[in-house]
């Protein structure tokens, strides 16, 4: 049975499609980032010869992340809501398991809302759905410039 399911692209179409080679077997269900990866539109019914309606993004819609810090600087608008994101990261053209580096040279300076700070609690999130980036392995490193700003 494990044979019976196999996953083929199509090189003309630019599309996946699925082939099932089982007689018990009607359709399969697939996970939503798995069917989103591969092209299919609807993750629960996939059937034997179905041709994926959309082309395959093998990084998973992700090619960006946001930099969120919950309570130290003011919220700014994003689309239409207030948002604690501080930049957001293009990972495009980044290979897994390099070394990928962004430097800034133009700072996106936030007004600080504490008065002293004793931790700083930072989240690495997707943009699509704001989930928690998943580190396998590997480091971050964030700086965070901080100026003092006299006010009149």
């Amino acid at each position: 049975m494990v044979n019976s399911i196999t996953f083929e692209y199509n090189i003309d179409f630019g599309r996946f499609f699925i082939k099932i080679n089982h007689s018990n077997i009607d359709y399969i269900s697939l996970s939503t980032q798995l069917c989103y990866v591969l092209g299919f539109e609807n993750p629960q019914i996939i059937k034997n010869k179905d041709v994926a309606k959309y082309g395959s993004d093998l990084r998973g819609g992700f090619s960006s992340f946001g930099v969120y810090v919950k309570g130290l600087t003011e919220k700014m608008i994003i689309g239409d809501s207030l948002s604690s994101l501080l930049r957001v990261v293009s990972i495009s053209g980044a290979t897994p398991g390099e070394y990928n580096e962004k430097i800034y040279d133009t700072p996106i300076y936030s007004r600080v809302l504490p008065k002293e700070i004793n931790d700083i609690e930072v989240e690495l999130r997707t943009l699509d759905n704001g989930r928690l980036v998943p580190f396998s392995y590997g480091t971050v490193l964030i700086v965070l410039i901080f100026k003092k700003v006299i006010n009149f």
